[in-house]
């Protein structure tokens, strides 16, 4: 067919319609699979994406039954038997490679230091001290906190694990940081677990402390049976042996245990 001729063709009102469907055909078609495949990766995103969510709540209520259990167990047992409440952790620990530390704090007033620090050194450890946190800008440092108007401190009597790395936080008055002050005034008001703001941790990555505060009507009586069977006294009158648990959760190996469920 010579040039002119394809022209004339072209130019044709039917071979234009032709070319037309055609056109529309092709589109249509392009369109449909754009839209599938459109369609199924929304689908693929919204099954991860619940599968990730329902893993992460998964993994909080794990942390509330696990810092539960850990409260339970150590105003059940006391301070003077950690035993039960270590095997527990580690067993937690060892479960859920998440969850990286177990903590638990006692209230005592400022002139019950020295009887607290008396009864660790007898349970063995024999550089416990209650210290506080000192700022870094050399700014005085307050002696306590109060709580309702009542000089109190929370130091650490527990770590699980008890690395030689966490050895210096043995007695470390929870109080005297803010960043933890919050969260456990905020439990000592609701009764609830509290979550810290994330932190970068001294052994590398982040993570945040979930604290409960327990009910002192609850573990007032427990432990005041085992402080005395210590040998060293009743508890406190003003500090009535308030318990609180902590846990500190790594965040980044939490997400990473979601990357690979999904």
């Amino acid at each position: 067919m010579e040039k002119g001729s394809q022209l004339d063709y072209l130019s044709l009102p039917s071979t234009l319609w032709r070319f037309m469907l055609w056109f529309f055909f092709v589109g249509l078609v392009l369109f449909l699979v754009g839209t599938g495949a459109i369609k199924n990766q929304q689908l693929s995103f919204e099954k991860d994406a619940t599968k990730a969510i329902n893993y992460i709540h998964e993994q909080l209520v794990i942390n509330d039954a696990a810092l539960a259990g850990f409260g339970s167990i150590l105003a059940s047992v006391g301070p003077n038997n950690l035993d039960p409440a270590r095997n527990f952790t580690k067993h937690i620990r060892d479960t859920y490679p998440h969850i990286y530390m177990f903590e638990a704090l006692v209230s005592i007033g400022p002139a019950n230091i020295a009887e607290h620090e008396e009864r660790m050194r007898n349970l063995g450890y024999r550089d416990y001290k209650v210290t506080r946190y000192v700022p870094k800008n050399g700014s005085t440092v307050k002696p306590f906190d109060t709580i309702d108007g009542v000089p109190m401190h929370f130091p650490i009597f527990f770590i699980d694990p008890y690395l030689e790395s966490v050895k210096g936080i043995m007695g470390f008055d929870m109080m005297s940081v803010a960043s933890m002050r919050d969260p456990l005034l905020a439990s000592l008001v609701t009764g609830e677990p509290v979550a810290s703001q994330p932190y970068k941790l001294k052994e590398g990555g982040r993570g945040y402390a979930l604290i409960k505060v327990l009910d002192t009507r609850d573990t007032a009586t427990a432990m005041e049976q085992r402080y005395s069977q210590g040998g060293l006294g009743a508890l406190p009158n003003n500090a009535q042996g308030g318990l609180a648990v902590l846990l500190i959760i790594k965040t980044d190996t939490m997400l990473a245990s979601v990357v690979n469920t999904v």
